[in-house]
């Protein structure tokens, strides 16, 4: 019996020893300071609050409390707090929201919040979390809302993570490396109305039971590589459904373009076939039409026009083909219209112009012709002016620059002609200018050395002449920019300017006397001028000689002044000798001896 008792008297020790040991933490004080205390690094010192003077529910800053005085809410976003999630938080019994978004917590989610019974919004994302998705979450009863998206998780989505996500409003898990199929238990979230799987590695297909969910609205698997056909008809409270850069394929989900509700339409970069059937109506909501990247063929409709309320419109990387509708000009809310790789001819439509919002215009690798419309520089908002590699004609017009905001300006490879004119030097937000391989002739207007922000600028396989102006802004940009351009010259080409500036091949300059062929010419009609005057005076004077002498005498004069003359005399008869080929054979001897003087270039 004394044994007995010895050993219910140690067991009883043992005991109290072990609850000292492991004695829970009573108050929710100690657990934030245990959650501050797995903070490596506060850069904005977000917790200096967190102390033990202080009072939770008053002083500790991201903390919220209900009115009995129990923590429901920490948040703390956008505070690049360093460290592990505290699994003590478990303790806070009547916690509700935790967003800790924005900040550098790795690891993963701790096991004990799955007993936090009471939390329906966790808000983890943009954090640095990593492993597996935690099953457990599944088992929240009240969770609402799961944003765990811009982390590092992988593998695949657990399928009991939609276990009992009857309650479950918005689920996010995009931006992570996650992998597999999309479980079809995601058709349990009855009331669901967002869903975010963009940006992973999922494959498979898109289960049938996610346009099951009565009330989804949101719907976005962008960036994955998930294939087979799509069906979304039952989809019928869909605002945004963005199935952008997958592999899906067959025909065109279109019919969701009726949807009463819809705002944004993305099935971009994928396989999708077919034409884009006539618009009956359009939801006022209706602003983003993305079908970029497919194999869509046939014309654009004109019926386009019935969804006013358009602000995005790609159709770009297509085989469309026909002409631009003129009825997308009534479409006045447009900021983007990317119409670029397909196979559109006609003209681009001056209406265009009259859409005063207009940021992007990319009608860039069509097949049109005709002229750049003066009427596209009343877009006054334009940042984005692509028609290049088209067959357009015609002088670049004179009032683009009436364009403050332009960007980009790319008109490479066309047939236009004329020269740059010198208003381009005004738009000074300009980064890419692109005129090559076009026939504009001309010299480069020294104002484009204005363009103080150019990262992109190319004038070469054009006509142009002259030297090339000396600006940095332009120059920089190597002999590349300026290449196969004849008549170009001077840095940064290797083809030196002579004289004014114009390049030095005879094809693109008139041959210049040198300044010894100038003096020389100079010199010859000096002394050409003098033996004019001479010549008058010495005829003056032999006719006075013929009065005052007798005919022998006169004889004599002419047969010994021109050889018993001075040098000087030489000089001028040796002058006459090579202007004129009329003069006596007695002459030919002075031509040798006198010739060499003006021998010149």
């Amino acid at each position: 019996m004394r044994i007995l008792g010895t050993i219910f008297l140690y067991a009883f020790c043992l005991l109290q020893f072990a609850t000292i040991l492991v004695s829970p933490i009573t108050t929710e004080q100690e657990i934030l300071l245990q959650f501050k205390g797995n903070i490596s690094i506060d850069p904005f010192n977000s917790l200096i609050s967190w102390n033990p003077e202080n009072t939770p529910c008053r002083d500790y800053l991201g903390v919220s409390c209900n009115s009995v005085g129990n923590v429901e809410k920490i948040v703390l976003w956008n505070t690049g707090l360093v460290g592990v999630l505290s699994s003590a938080l478990s303790g806070l019994k009547s916690l509700r929201i935790i967003t800790l978004f924005g900040n550098r917590f790795s690891g993963n989610i701790p096991f004990e919040y799955g007993g936090i019974d009471a939390l329906w919004k966790i808000n983890l994302s943009s954090n640095a979390l990593s492993g597996s998705i935690p099953e457990f979450l599944g088992d929240l009863p009240n969770i609402r809302f799961l944003d765990l998206s811009r982390n590092e998780y992988n593998g695949n989505i657990p399928s009991a993570l939609f276990k009992n996500c009857y309650r479950t409003r918005f689920i996010s898990l995009a931006h992570n490396n996650l992998s597999g199929p999309i479980p079809v238990s995601v058709g349990n979230c009855s009331n669901l109305e967002g869903v975010d799987l963009s940006f992973n590695n999922l494959s498979g297909v898109l289960p049938l039971e996610i346009c099951s969910i009565p009330k989804l609205t949101y719907l976005s698997v962008r960036s994955n590589v998930l294939s087979g056909n799509i069906r979304v008809s039952q989809c019928r409270n869909l605002d945004l459904l963005d199935l952008g850069s997958n592999m899906f394929n067959g025909p065109a989900p279109f019919e969701a373009l009726g949807l009463p509700n819809l705002a944004y339409f993305n099935i971009s970069w994928n396989g999708f076939e077919g034409a884009i059937s006539e618009f009956g109506t359009c939801a006022e909501s209706f602003e983003v039409l993305d079908v970029s990247g497919n194999a869509l063929y046939g014309e654009i409709p004109s019926s386009i026009n019935k969804c006013s309320s358009l602000k995005y419109l790609d159709l770009g990387f297509n085989r469309f083909n026909g002409s631009i509708p003129v009825e997308i000009s009534d479409l006045k809310n447009l900021v983007v219209i990317r119409l670029a790789n397909n196979s559109i001819e006609g003209t681009i439509p001056s209406e265009f112009g009259s859409i005063e919002w207009l940021e992007v215009l990319d009608l860039h690798n069509l097949e049109l012709v005709g002229q750049i419309p003066n009427e596209i520089a009343q877009c006054q908002f334009l940042l984005e002016l692509d028609v290049s590699r088209n067959y357009l004609e015609g002088e670049i017009p004179q009032n683009l620059d009436n364009m403050t905001h332009l960007v980009i300006l790319d008109l490479h490879d066309n047939k236009l002609d004329g020269s740059i004119p010198l208003t381009i030097g005004n738009l000074s937000n300009m980064r890419v200018l692109d005129f090559s391989e076009n026939i504009l002739s001309g010299s480069i207007p020294f104002t484009l050395g204005n363009l103080n922000n150019l990262t992109q600028f190319n004038l070469s396989y054009n006509n142009l002449i002259g030297s090339v102006p000396s600006f940095q802004t332009i120059q920089k940009f190597g002999p590349s920019a300026f290449s196969h351009n004849p008549g170009l010259c001077g840095p940064p080409l290797d083809n030196p300017c002579l004289g004014g500036g114009g390049a030095s091949t005879l094809t693109s300059r008139k041959p210049k006397l040198s300044v010894s062929a100038i003096i020389a010419i100079i010199a010859a009609c000096l002394i050409i001028t003098g033996v004019c005057v001479i010549t008058i005076i010495n005829a003056k004077a032999r006719r006075r000689r013929r009065r005052n002498r007798t005919e022998e005498d006169e004889t004599m004069v002419l047969e010994s002044t021109p050889f018993a003359s001075s040098t000087e005399s030489n000089v001028i008869i040796g002058k006459l000798v090579l202007f004129s080929k009329t003069l006596p054979s007695k002459y030919e001897d002075w031509e040798a001896g006198t010739k060499s003087l003006l021998d010149k270039e």
